[in-house]
């Protein structure tokens, strides 16, 4: 290559230009590298202007959306008590005193044989709750935030219903052990 353009170095280029013109580029060069230089920190200026305002922007955002999320996640799990509620507390009660062998055999299998009725309670307490939607999320293989479940204590179980969980028409009720491990699901209505 040097041979076909023997003057293809900057140094050969310049060195054959008379000095006047070589000064007048070499000026204007550095112009040039001083303009872009201060173009360059106007820019960089300006993007640390937009960082600062789009970091407060993010700032307000999660400010404003925190207690949002923190209302809905405090409590949002737990289904109180309503007309469902005392409907689900009736079936367990007269689950627990059936003389059905079906469920004797699913009371046995539960582990709530020697429960009483007065042992059913209504479960409002948002850790335990949580877990139990958890757990529905887990057995149907989605993470669903905010799930709104009905959950009882029976004895030292959980029973735990959430109205979207159905087989066929069914609307399932799901019993679970002190360790969310699922028990037993039955159709309730």
């Amino acid at each position: 290559m040097e041979a076909d353009f023997p003057h293809s170095s900057t140094t050969a280029y310049v060195q054959q230009q008379p000095l006047e013109l070589a000064k007048a580029e070499l000026t204007g060069l550095l112009h040039a590298v001083r303009t872009q230089g201060t173009l360059e920190n106007r820019q960089m200026k300006d993007m640390r202007i937009l960082s600062g305002i789009a970091a407060l922007g993010f700032l307000v955002l999660i400010a404003t959306c925190l207690p949002v999320a923190a209302s809905q996640a405090g409590g949002a799990q737990c289904k109180g008590s309503d007309s469902v509620s005392v409907q689900i507390n009736d079936y367990l009660d007269s689950l627990l005193i059936s003389d059905d062998s079906g469920n004797v055999a699913m009371r046995d299998t539960v582990g709530i044989a020697g429960v009483q009725p007065s042992q059913v309670i209504i479960i409002t307490d948002e850790r335990t709750c949580s877990r139990l939607a958890s757990a529905i999320d887990h057995l149907e293989g989605v993470n669903r935030p905010g799930r709104m479940v009905y959950a009882f204590s029976v004895g030292t179980r959980f029973a735990a219903l959430d109205l979207s969980i159905k087989a066929g028409e069914w609307v399932q009720l799901l019993f679970y052990d002190n360790h969310y491990k699922l028990l037993w699901s039955v159709g309730v209505f």
